[in-house]
């Protein structure tokens, strides 16, 4: 089984306040926004077990213990895609639930790829696809991309 996260206990005096209480530790998340030049977002559509629900994201994942941020957005990015990053540019760092966890999204916008081999192969339309941005913001009004670190992405490129 694999475990993505653990429980840790904090007491802490803040204020002349005592808190005690447990959180959920992560490793960092570490995600990369790539638009081509035809103003087409490159996303991942996945299953997510956790929610039960297939999920359209900006590529990214978990930062291995010690791994430095953008090597882990050019690994995240790359397994996803099949592209290699040339170029990267940050963007945003925000924590995503500060009142449950310590986890850490990092946002990184890709300037430049090294390889511009065809995306890997998606199968029962699971993997990576391109999306205009017209079609990026319907589907955050509509619902369809619901992950919080997509949406601030997109919004933040789109959105000004």
């Amino acid at each position: 089984m694999l475990k993505v996260f653990d429980v840790k206990n904090l007491k802490k005096t803040a204020d002349e306040v005592d808190y005690e209480l447990e959180y959920i530790s992560l490793e960092d998340t570490c995600c990369a926004l790539y638009v081509n030049e035809n103003s087409e977002v490159l996303l991942v559509k996945q299953f997510r077990p956790i929610i039960g629900l297939y999920s359209i994201e900006i590529p990214g994942g978990s930062k291995h213990k010690g791994e430095p941020v953008e090597d882990a957005v050019k690994r995240e990015f790359h397994e996803e895609t099949g592209l290699v990053v040339k170029d990267l540019e940050f963007l945003y760092s925000f924590y995503l639930s500060v009142g449950t966890s310590d986890e850490k999204v990092h946002i990184y916008l890709v300037r430049d790829i090294i390889k511009k081999s065809p995306l890997i192969s998606s199968e029962k339309g699971v993997g990576p696809f391109w999306m205009d941005k017209i079609q990026c913001l319907k589907k955050i009004n509509n619902g369809e991309i619901f992950d919080a670190k997509t949406i601030i992405a997109l919004q933040s490129i789109f959105i000004s």
